[in-house]
């Protein structure tokens, strides 16, 4: 308790700063760490503070474990692994007080608790909504590496749409004690490219999940009537993962329908498109399969798509980063 760290070049060791157990008030301040397994890591301490460290060329960057209250200042993340990572699932350790001027590869961190009615600047390396309400997080590239690139944790209302989510070292978006958000139209590309955690009445639709490993694209616990359609499950291997207690609506009826599975024909090899219609027995084509598509027996996706639905957001983020870098050589050469 109050000890301070400063001034330290840590080069080369699996653990640069390990701050744990009963070091609350610890004072980090202007250490440059490099190459290690870990550069800094807070474990269950709280009320410390981190200004002006530089953590680069290591596995882990930052890691907030079950830690509370600490501030974070002028953190610069450059070329790790896993730049920037929060592990907990209690309110408390969600509550640190990190502000823009840290950045992972020279984009900031928006770690936001307590907001609401705002919108999240495009710049952003990663995005951590705390408490927050009515908050719009659109046109940005999260591809920076960390632990997550988007994190809803007890909030409500908040709209994620028309971003790129990739190389995020466990989730692309993480919902835990999320409500009434919008998930929409993301290209999400990771080992979870969402998982949800006691996450309710959330709508998903359009989204592209891609790559995801063996815990499933989209990890689902304790997560109840949250509604799925119009998404891309491709290339994953496996697509789903979901308790025995999650209970979700996986189309948005009829004609409207579900999503597409790049692994229908795989698991219904019998299955036709001959038929139409609500229960799917007027006879007719409609570009839905005639055999729902089974995750588990609370979780059916009735109306399954045979095209993949288009995803424009990879066209859509390409035109706005030329437009953008036109526009930055148009005002140097005022």
């Amino acid at each position: 308790m109050n000890n301070t760290i400063s001034g330290n070049y840590l080069v080369d060791d699996n653990t640069g700063i390990l701050i744990g157990g009963s070091s609350n008030y610890t004072n980090i301040t202007d250490n440059h760490v490099t190459s290690c397994g870990r550069a800094i890591s807070l474990i269950q301490v709280s009320h410390c503070n981190l200004y002006g460290n530089n953590l680069t060329n290591s596995y882990f960057g930052l890691t907030l474990q079950s830690a509370t209250e600490n501030t974070l200042r002028e953190t610069m993340m450059f070329n790790n692994t896993v730049s920037f990572s929060i592990i907990g699932y209690d309110l408390p350790h969600f509550i640190n007080y990190v502000d823009e001027s840290n950045t992972v590869d020279h984009k900031p961190i928006y770690y936001w608790i307590d907001t609401h009615d705002s919108i999240v600047p495009d710049d952003a390396s990663c995005v951590v909504l705390v408490e927050c309400t009515n908050i719009i997080a659109q046109n940005m590239n999260l591809s920076s590496c960390n632990r997550q690139g988007v994190v809803l944790a007890y909030s409500a209302n908040i709209t994620i749409a028309d971003n790129y989510i990739a190389r995020n070292d466990q989730y692309g978006i993480w919902l835990l004690n999320a409500s009434e958000c919008y998930i929409a139209r993301n290209h999400l590309n990771g080992f979870i490219c969402l998982q949800l955690h006691n996450a309710l009445n959330n709508t998903f639709f359009g989204n592209t999940l891609t790559s995801g490993g063996n815990w499933g694209s989209v990890n689902l616990a304790q997560s109840v009537n949250n509604t799925f359609y119009h998404n891309n499950f491709t290339d994953n291997y496996i697509d789903y993962l979901i308790d025995d207690v999650s209970a979700n609506n996986w189309d948005n009826g009829y004609p409207a329908g579900g999503n597409y599975w790049d692994n229908y024909e795989d698991r219904y090899p019998s299955a036709r498109d001959e038929n139409s219609g609500p229960y799917q027995n007027e006879t007719g084509s409609d570009n839905i399969w005639d055999i729902p598509y089974t995750l588990n027996e609370n979780n059916i996706d009735h109306y399954p798509l045979i095209p993949e639905f288009p995803s424009f957001i990879l066209p859509l983020f390409m035109l706005a980063v030329s437009l953008t870098t036109l526009m930055a050589k148009k005002k140097r050469n005022v």
